[in-house]
């Protein structure tokens, strides 16, 4: 029996329909053909397994809450760990199959603008000029975000519903030449130096509306700056709500921030205090002058 394969019909498909002929081809054939042809980028390995490339990212927003729209310029920073020149960078950008991303601004490399090129749904293939071992590229994207309601899988990444803005896999990120699938998983995409973003909103909020992992900057009450970083991770995820409202409580005298969680593990504890005998702990991450809780999206 022939099985015709075919996801094009689906909204986020992986791929059109597959031949049996293309099927059929045989795998030492695909391997040698793959190993002749693959051209040297981002997916190029170190001995150890890891990827060998180090990414930094920082990211400039201004956020209009009430439309929904995100204008952003994000600042790209990639050094060749390998010992191969690498000709290109593949980023998935996850917006653009949800229907929420623009990119009509040039983008460029090193000051320079390059060709670029729409591989999957989310791929996009950036020319790089044999970037060499030990050297780096900055690579600057401006893109614009017009966020809605996702489907039902993609709610909790980025979506807009009552009234709750929620970024997640919002951004051009470093990854392999892939669908949407998978983005966060370590062979799809890879832990950065740190990410940092400066979010600037279009109108004043409180300063718990707006919840991100490292925070350093907020406002003292009300504002419309924030600023947050964080390293070691493969994805940066921030949520907006006019509503939100965070309360401090204090146990015998003592003041728990509202981040607070039972001791699980000594691994895990960065600030803690001892009430009646349970350990609370919280991390270092707001950095906020006198600040004693951190908000964690």
């Amino acid at each position: 029996m022939v099985v015709h394969e075919d996801d094009s019909g689906i909204w986020l498909g992986q791929h059109g329909p597959m031949s049996p002929r293309g099927r059929s081809l045989p795998l030492g054939v695909a391997l040698t053909l793959g190993s002749v042809l693959a051209p040297t980028s981002v997916d190029a390995f170190d001995a150890g397994g890891a990827p060998a490339i180090d990414q930094r990212y920082s990211i400039e927003a201004t956020l209009d809450v009430g439309t929904g729209r995100l204008d952003a310029v994000e600042e790209l920073e990639l050094t060749n760990r390998s010992s191969t020149p690498m000709d290109h960078v593949n980023l998935s950008v996850i917006p653009r199959a949800l229907g929420f991303l623009t990119m009509d601004e040039p983008i460029t490399v090193d000051g320079e603008v390059v060709e670029t090129e729409w591989t999957t749904s989310i791929n996009l293939r950036l020319a790089l000029d044999d970037l060499g071992r030990g050297e780096t590229a900055s690579i600057r994207l401006p893109f614009q975000l017009a966020i809605g309601r996702s489907p039902d899988a993609f709610t909790a990444r980025t979506s807009m519903e009552n009234g709750v803005l929620s970024f997640g896999q919002w951004f051009p990120i470093v990854s392999t030449d892939h669908e949407v699938y998978g983005l966060g998983d370590s062979q799809i995409s890879f832990a950065a130096d740190w990410i940092r973003l400066e979010l600037e909103t279009t109108t004043p909020l409180g300063r718990h509306a707006v919840a991100c992992p490292g925070l350093i900057m907020a406002p003292a009450s009300t504002g419309s700056s924030w600023v947050c970083e964080t390293t070691d991770v493969r994805d940066f995820s921030f949520v907006v709500n006019p509503q939100f409202r965070l309360t401090e409580r204090t146990v015998d005298g003592t003041e728990v921030p509202p981040t607070g969680r039972r001791k699980r593990s000594s691994a895990c504890q960065r600030r803690s205090v001892t009430i009646r005998g349970t350990t609370w702990f919280w991390p270092r991450s707001d950095r906020v002058a006198g600040s004693a809780w951190s908000i964690r999206a």
